[in-house]
């Protein structure tokens, strides 16, 4: 992960901070300390690294353009596209109010005010299900950024671009969301980096985290493809559903991220 024990230290401080204005009431000062400004920032940072100037941001879950936003005041011109079928959102660029997925349907929110997906219309709101690589006609000007986060459904919405998940220079997904409380995330982590590894991208860094006693409960990884050929075969080790660990193959980079390697 390309982010110092120095870095770890001042997030997870920003965490707890955030914690605390969380536990105060102030929700919204809490969400964007910690999950949009940072996480973006250090999106920014690595795509200077790479080389990129983004032309269009797809954010899928895009909720009112926490990250939308950001991406639009860094970058003068990019087209963002924002997926949102919560109709208490409002979100920026061109908006499709449908919530990508695996498969073509319809569903609604588990209830309202919350941002779970159910398997069956009859929550709050009724919209369509659609995989990205089915929509008619979309294309949009590279190098192109993608962020995913849909909470339990994230995996679903990932595996919905198929191929077209190459088209993109950078991937953002939000990879668990304070598990063991949410049990319907189930093996979306792991579904995630199998994804990720068959689609060549083996360079994965950490842009948002935070830490508890009991692991790690919320983090965010940027996903990239490596200039470079990945060699054989070292370990990495990640939070499980269990509350355990998993193993797979890695090698360290030169920075510290990770190079990951199917096991």
């Amino acid at each position: 992960m390309n982010v110092s024990a120095q870095s770890f230290q001042l997030v997870s401080t920003f965490h707890r901070i955030g914690h605390i204005l969380h536990y105060g009431g102030y929700v919204l000062a809490h969400q964007f300390c910690e999950s949009d400004w940072q996480a973006t920032a250090r999106v920014f940072d690595l795509l200077d690294e790479l080389e990129y100037v983004p032309k269009t941001f797809i954010d899928v879950g895009a909720n009112n353009s926490q990250w939308g936003g950001q991406f639009a005041r860094q970058y003068a011109g990019i087209e963002i596209l924002s997926f949102e079928p919560n109709p208490d959102c409002h979100p920026i660029g061109r908006c499709f109010p449908i919530a990508l997925s695996d498969r073509s349907g319809h569903s609604s929110f588990v209830k309202r005010g919350g941002m779970e997906i159910a398997e069956a219309a009859g929550g709050f709101g009724f919209f369509e299900l659609a995989r990205f690589d089915s929509l008619p006609g979309l294309s949009f000007a590279q190098p192109a950024a993608l962020k995913i986060d849909c909470e339990s459904y994230t995996s679903r919405a990932l595996k919905g671009f198929g191929n077209r998940i190459r088209e993109f220079a950078v991937v953002i997904v939000e990879m668990w969301n304070h598990s063991p409380d949410k049990p319907s995330f189930g093996n979306q982590q792991a579904d995630i980096w199998r994804f990720m590894l068959d689609n060549d991208f083996r360079g994965a860094r950490a842009v948002a985290t935070e830490f508890s006693t009991t692991g790690v409960p919320f983090y965010d990884m940027a996903f990239y493809r490596l200039s470079e050929p990945v060699l054989a075969s070292p370990r990495y080790v990640l939070p499980s559903t269990n509350g355990g660990v998993e193993e797979a193959e890695v090698e360290s980079g030169g920075r510290g991220e990770m190079l990951l390697q199917s096991t």
